[in-house]
């Protein structure tokens, strides 16, 4: 084993509680964990294949299919692009959840961006200084924070789309005229 159990029988040197600092006795020849050689978007997409007629996600009493949410989140990731997004650039997301929320995510997975999810709780002071941190190069956001969270992202040089818990705003109109790339 690599690392003892703090279970096992106290050893000489170990606390008197028992609970002792794991220590490496040996590595293992082969790496435990093998690269990945494709994106886990790339792993849904081809589970989802097998069956996209099979229900991904629910909401209220809408049911949507593999083929429905992966349609979602290509023209999501294509609005993504058309705002400025890069891979290994952070997408800020500061939303209720909801589908396209979580189409948000596959399509920032899709696209390569650091998907950067904000609690929608904080306030604007507390998101002002995640966002300056992050450095995005898109926020979305709420449509009711639009005012100062747009201007925050044009502070950072940032672009800016809206979405809300319904699943409305900005972000959802430019998906609607993106292409999924």
């Amino acid at each position: 084993p690599i690392c003892r159990s703090a279970t096992a029988p106290p050893q000489a040197g170990e606390h008197a509680q028992g609970f002792a600092t794991p220590q490496l006795t040996s590595l293992p020849a082969q790496p435990m964990v093998r690269p990945m050689t494709q994106g886990l978007y790339s792993a849904i997409a081809a589970r989802w294949a097998e069956a996209p007629d099979a229900v991904a996600i629910t909401e209220d009493s809408k049911a949507w299919t593999r083929a429905e949410l992966g349609e979602l989140a290509g023209r999501i990731h294509g609005a993504l692009q058309g705002l400025g997004a890069e891979p290994g650039k952070p997408v800020c997301v500061i939303v209720e959840k909801s589908v396209q929320a979580f189409a948000t995510y596959l399509a920032c997975l899709r696209g390569g961006y650091a998907f950067f999810p904000i609690n929608a709780g904080y306030t604007d002071s507390e998101i002002e200084y995640l966002v300056g941190d992050a450095g995005p190069k898109v926020l979305v956001a709420d449509p009711e924070r639009a005012p100062a969270l747009g201007k925050l992202a044009a502070d950072r040089g940032a672009a800016f789309a809206s979405l809300a818990g319904d699943g409305t705003g900005s972000l959802m109109e430019a998906a609607g005229k993106a292409a999924a790339p």
